[in-house]
């Protein structure tokens, strides 16, 4: 699924936007942690910013990297102890329906 907001800096910013692609493929290539465990990581990372955009991006790249539903659910989980209730009841539910629309 397309985001707007990311399509629209891609469309304004293209040179800065390339750039960024860029810099998150490194970051997100396999290294000492998995392409998918990273994707695990950045959806926590994103949930705790409240950039649900992200999160369900990165959810989808995360099951195409491996993750399993029960990591995804665990990573998470992890919003209720580090970044609130508030980010967790907002990520969950996404999460949720990415999962049961993967089967």
């Amino acid at each position: 699924m397309a985001n707007p907001d990311y399509e629209l800096f891609v469309q304004r910013q293209p040179e800065l936007a390339l750039a960024f692609r860029e810099h998150v493929k490194q970051t997100l290539a396999p290294g000492a942690l998995s392409t998918a465990q990273k994707e695990l990581i950045a959806i926590a990372l994103l949930a705790a910013t409240g950039y649900m955009a992200g999160v369900e991006s990165h959810t989808r790249r995360a099951l195409d990297a491996g993750a399993t539903p029960a990591e995804l659910r665990e990573a998470v989980a992890m919003l209720l102890a580090f970044a609130g209730v508030g980010r967790f009841l907002e990520a969950y539910p996404l999460v949720e329906r990415i999962l049961d629309e993967a089967g």
